[in-house]
């Protein structure tokens, strides 16, 4: 489900296993990224490394790709502020807008080659991983804030 997949970084918070499909739900096996496709959920893409049946709501839009684009690559693109900023442009539906899966064939990547394409995955992977290093530490820090504070309140 869509509430299950964290903003803007595709981890994956919850899953559940279902018994069956129902009409709301849709079998995405052979989809290397999923990205939702309702406003409130832009910026929610997943890269599919399930090995197993894969299910989930209708509101995700299955993509396969060629070999002329690596999936991370395009992943991270699918992330970004810059392809919510143009989907938003696009949406249709007043309660509920939503973008239509054929749009995306106009939003236009650009062609680099692959080895380029990693690089730029490397890079942005890096960030990552420098960010959550600096989120572990900020957790530290409110940990020792808090027993400063536990400290004082003890009677």
């Amino acid at each position: 489900e869509l509430a299950d997949v964290d903003n803007n970084n595709g981890k994956i918070l919850n899953i559940n296993e279902v018994d069956n499909i129902g009409s709301d739900k849709l079998h995405f096996n052979d989809a290397d990224i999923l990205t939702a496709k309702l406003r409130p959920y832009l910026g929610k893409t997943i890269l599919n490394t399930f090995n197993n049946f894969t299910i989930g709501t209708t509101e995700w839009i299955p993509l396969k790709l060629n070999n002329k684009i690596k999936k991370e690559y395009l992943f991270y693109i699918l992330l970004s502020g810059f392809y919510c900023d143009f989907v938003k442009d696009f949406m249709s539906g007043k309660q509920h807008p939503r973008i239509k899966p054929s749009l995306l064939y106009f939003f236009q990547i650009p062609n680099i080659p692959l080895s380029q394409q990693q690089k730029i995955v490397g890079e942005i992977k890096k960030e990552l991983d420098r960010q959550e290093e600096i989120k572990k530490q900020i957790e530290e820090k409110r940990n020792e804030i808090d027993k400063i504070i536990e400290e004082v309140i003890k009677p």
